[in-house]
């Protein structure tokens, strides 16, 4: 990682083992320490709003997280999810699921939405970012290729935009590319200078 930064930050934990959220967070040019965490990621419609499931994972995530926190450093959590009608992607669960989840999105506009979640000791802050995705139709030779090339379990709606299947058949996006890789990072690095105090015009 470049120790050259633009601002001071404090210690921030990562609670992620995502290699592309730590990607992100690395080449927004902010110092972090990855960790994992155990997790739940179930939750009740009948407690949380459809559109808000990502945000509120996060903040759950966080609340999971809390012990790593000391009086000066900051905790950051994320959750990405595909919404696709009244449906919720998450990561599929094998190879079948990861096929089923590809055959619904062909051809159809999802929203991919990420939540996260910055906090300290003493404050809390959490936001999300929505990303609309226009899959063109894919024939099930074509899903199947990509499943069988790619690593699909690991992501939400069973595919990654920066691959194969991103480029052959995304057609149109509204919204930020980096919020469906798995963390929006204007929205991150705005919100992580307003919660530690740095100023726009620094």
């Amino acid at each position: 990682m470049n120790n050259k930064t633009l601002h001071k930050y404090p210690p921030i934990i990562l609670a992620s083992q995502s290699p592309r959220r730590k990607a992100l967070l690395s080449a927004l040019g902010v110092p972090f320490k990855a960790v994992s965490i155990a997790f739940d990621e179930r939750f009740d419609l009948n407690d949380v709003k459809m559109d808000d499931v990502p945000e509120y994972l996060a903040c759950q995530k966080a609340e999971a997280a809390s012990h790593l926190l000391t009086s000066d450093n900051i905790l950051i959590t994320s959750d990405t999810l595909v919404l696709l009608g009244d449906s919720i992607m998450g990561k599929p669960i094998d190879k079948q699921d990861a096929f089923d989840m590809l055959c619904q999105l062909s051809g159809r506009s999802s929203m991919v939405t990420t939540g996260v979640c910055i906090c300290s000791q003493s404050k809390k802050i959490s936001f999300s970012s929505n990303t609309q995705i226009e899959f063109s139709s894919m024939s099930n030779h074509e899903i199947q290729y990509y499943i069988d090339q790619y690593n699909p379990l690991d992501k939400a709606g069973a595919y990654g935009i920066q691959e194969w299947i991103g480029m052959a058949f995304i057609r149109k996006i509204s919204g930020c590319y980096n919020n469906v890789v798995g963390l929006p990072t204007e929205l991150v690095y705005r919100n992580l200078k307003s919660f530690i105090g740095i100023e726009t015009t620094e």
